[in-house]
């Protein structure tokens, strides 16, 4: 009987504690946080009609779950106390990693876990491939005098491995990248920049003094893409001073919550420490004509490489932006979500770079070919 009373007593507290949220919503819900974090699209609520009543329940359910009042302040609360007190991770697209690092883990884009555990090997027809793909691409852009260059961002969580949760391990000494890098060497001869040596070395020189990605987002600050863009600039006959140059100077900027933040809807709570981004360089006085992130971005510079550079990019591009655009007379940097291969007639350019975060690496060459 006691027990009886107490289930009662809890089923009459969550009542009255819902149905005071609903009293108290229409007055405080212009005053808190009501905007959609989710990426996705809020369910409408459904119109009831006789035709569709054995849906309408869960129409409505759905429609419920999405609307109810201070919704993303309890899922904040939720997520708060997984992050802090329990040092876990509300998603499964992001792993809690040590001294405040979050990591990407979403298996469905482009599922950096497999690549950093090497569990998405390829196949021997896999890589022949690839290479058909990127010969093809050569040869017709030669045609057409173009040069043709792949250029290859390291994952984050292959430069930054000791803040990985312990349970994932070292990261794979053999993975597809490396496949794809060894295999185009071999048996073609595709110049392709991967720069990983190169990163590895700067993080291990630098540790936490400066970072060259950021803590809680997924892509590299300006520093990392600087360190990697020169080792492109260098294929490209371009020399840059390294990042410890006495001309380069490197700003320490208090760094803003980033994508994975916001998928754990903490990014109103925590600390996304520091990004830093150099300067020093020669910039030839350039200029940023165009800056649309998910189609183009244009730069034009004086003195600079006469060359036009066009590269087909995905959004660890962006951060390559300033770098590229300063070294060329004029550059275009298409995002592949927009790019055709009638863009390369269109802007007739001197080089072309094919860039890709390692995740993105093996699907993008896989399928990609200019014809």
């Amino acid at each position: 009987m006691k027990k009886k009373k107490t289930a009662y007593a809890v089923i009459i507290l969550f009542f009255l504690l819902i149905g005071t949220a609903y009293l108290v919503w229409p007055l405080a819900g212009r005053f808190v946080d009501t905007e959609n974090h989710e990426k996705r699209e809020l369910a409408v609520r459904p119109v009831f009609q006789i035709s569709t009543i054995s849906e309408y329940p869960k129409q409505f359910e759905s429609w419920l779950n999405d609307h109810l009042p201070f919704r993303n302040q309890l899922i904040r609360l939720n997520c708060a106390l997984d992050y802090y007190v329990f040092r876990s991770s509300t998603s499964d697209r992001v792993a809690v990693g040590s001294s405040g690092w979050l990591f990407y883990t979403d298996f469905a884009d482009g599922n950096p876990l497999a690549n950093y555990q090497g569990t998405d090997l390829l196949t021997e027809k896999q890589l022949k491939k690839i290479a058909d793909n990127m010969i093809a691409t050569r040869d017709n852009l030669a045609k057409e005098n173009i040069e043709f260059v792949i250029f290859i961002a390291p994952n984050k969580e292959r430069i930054y491995d000791e803040y990985m949760p312990k349970y994932y391990g070292a990261p794979a000494e053999e993975y597809a990248v490396r496949q794809i890098c060894d295999y185009l060497k071999e048996h073609t001869d595709i110049r392709i920049v991967y720069p990983i040596e190169e990163m590895k070395e700067a993080e291990q020189k630098l540790g936490e003094q400066m970072l060259l990605y950021h803590k809680t987002d997924t892509h590299w600050n300006e520093l990392g893409a600087y360190i990697g863009g020169r080792e492109l600039l260098a294929e490209l006959g371009i020399d840059m001073p390294a990042y410890d140059s006495p001309e380069i100077s490197v700003a320490e900027i208090e760094d803003t919550p980033g994508d994975m933040a916001d998928i754990l809807n903490l990014s109103t709570l925590i600390n996304p420490g520091y990004t830093y981004a150099p300067s020093g360089y020669d910039g030839h006085n350039f200029v940023n004509d165009m800056w649309e992130f998910s189609t183009e971005v244009r730069y034009h510079a004086q003195g600079a490489d006469p060359r036009t550079i066009f590269v087909c990019r995905d959004s660890f591009g962006s951060a390559l932006g300033n770098l590229i655009g300063s070294q060329f007379d004029r550059s275009v940097l298409v995002h592949n979500g927009s790019y055709t291969n009638d863009y390369v007639e269109q802007e007739e350019p001197d080089v072309f770079v094919y860039e890709c975060v390692e995740r993105y690496a093996a699907s993008g060459l896989l399928e990609f070919r200019y014809e």
